[in-house]
């Protein structure tokens, strides 16, 4: 499975989705992410994983997701990534890892019919 980072922004008439050298434009929003992905994974050639980016002057125009609240993660279960300051430093086992939010996939809002076939 690939990864690839995917961004969302607006157009004078409608928006765009960007990753990489892919770049895919539409008047709405409705089927948008589901058609990109496809797209995606056409040129790519492989299943991927897509995590999207959202710009910030389009974020107001949508509801926060409901399962991360806007923050574009969740947390999972285990340790987060922790640089340590030297040899002696010690691990916070308090701070848990995170993920890209399952539902939004990074976004952090809902935008109604975005992941529609």
């Amino acid at each position: 499975m690939r990864h690839a980072q995917t961004l969302l922004m607006p157009l004078d008439d409608g928006y765009r989705a960007a990753s990489g050298n892919l770049i895919l434009d539409s008047y709405d929003l409705a089927g948008f992410g589901s058609r990109f992905e496809e797209l995606l994974a056409a040129r790519m050639g492989s299943t991927v994983e897509v995590e999207w980016g959202l710009s910030k002057n389009l974020k107001p125009q949508f509801h926060a997701c409901r399962t991360c609240n806007g923050h574009e993660r969740v947390e999972i279960e285990g340790v987060g990534l922790q640089n340590m300051r030297d040899d002696y430093d010690s691990i916070d086992f308090t701070k848990h890892g995170t993920t890209t939010c399952p539902t939004c996939r990074g976004l952090g809002v809902e935008i109604r019919n975005f992941w529609q076939r």
